[in-house]
């Protein structure tokens, strides 16, 4: 398993902008799986 930097991501509008940040400039996410489904439980999102 590859460890992936952390990152804090509080709330669905903050995790929204991160990811758009990182789309702006082309860099990979780096989050963990947990805070990706916590970033879509956020969002109404399903697994």
């Amino acid at each position: 398993m590859r460890v992936r930097p952390k990152l804090v991501v509080t709330g669905a509008d903050d995790a929204l902008a991160f990811y758009e940040a990182v789309l702006d400039v082309g860099t990979p996410v780096a989050l963990t799986d947990h805070q990706v489904q916590e970033a879509l439980n956020a969002w109404g999102a399903q697994p």
